[in-house]
């Protein structure tokens, strides 16, 4: 059977890091014009294609969170008797550390993350397939049935496991403005936003020529936590 695409999550707000399991059979949209593919096949596809990028780039896009990168289980057999156990050994690590195209993740990344695994004493996991009414009904483009997640049922369940409570007590408002041709880019940004704990008030398209993406704070909150999270995550000026 395929193992589930898993993403795991160090929230701010708490010690304990947190797994979410994504069903195999549910959807999303692979961009770059792929269109949509099950979530079990993405990861054969980034590496057919050799654009490791579709993986974590589809993830994030579907869960509304920014995904650093991704990483292959490596380990023959994993100890099953907890998810804990499960998660730490689930990798041999000296194959992750010899062998670069196991992750894209830079090896000091890669050495983070063993670190940090090997500190954890609990762990969360938040498997999305045991959430039915978070997942709906469409049809592919030869009339098969289908299901992926309603975003907005999905953001409620993420949204106790990643929004930052300090930076939803700045209660700092964001409009977002899509500069670009590709439609939804707005929306996706905004969901990361808000998910975080930004307060999204309008979301709208524009025509000034932005390189990546930049940011124009009042100075009231120019250092606030919220403008200091996006030009981390996203590179913004």
């Amino acid at each position: 059977a395929t193992k589930p695409v898993s993403v795991l999550a160090f929230p701010k707000k708490t010690d304990e890091p947190t797994v979410v399991i994504l069903p195999n059979d549910v959807y999303t949209t692979v961009p770059f014009g792929y269109g949509p593919y099950r979530v079990e096949a993405v990861a054969p596809l980034a590496k057919l294609e050799k654009k490791g990028e579709l993986l974590s780039q589809s993830i994030s896009d579907t869960l509304s969170i920014p995904v650093l990168g991704w990483i292959t289980q490596t380990a023959a057999k994993a100890d099953e008797s907890n998810d804990l156990a499960r998660l730490q050994n689930y990798f041999s690590w000296t194959d992750i550390f010899a062998n670069p195209d196991l992750s894209n993740l830079k090896w000091w990344d890669r050495a983070i993350l063993k670190w940090k695994l090997s500190r954890t004493r609990s762990l969360r996991t938040v498997n999305l397939g045991n959430y039915p009414t978070i997942l709906q009904q469409f049809e592919l483009g030869d009339k098969t049935p289908a299901q992926r997640f309603n975003k907005d049922a999905l953001f409620r369940i993420l949204l106790p496991i990643f929004e930052d409570p300090d930076i939803r007590q700045e209660n700092v408002s964001v409009e977002v403005f899509n500069t670009t041709t590709t439609p939804l880019v707005g929306e996706k940004f905004a969901r990361f936003v808000s998910l975080i704990g930004g307060k999204v008030i309008g979301v709208k398209n524009d025509t000034e020529d932005v390189k990546n993406c930049k940011i124009a704070a009042q100075i009231s909150v120019a250092n606030s936590k919220l403008v200091d999270f996006i030009r981390r995550e996203f590179g913004c000026d």
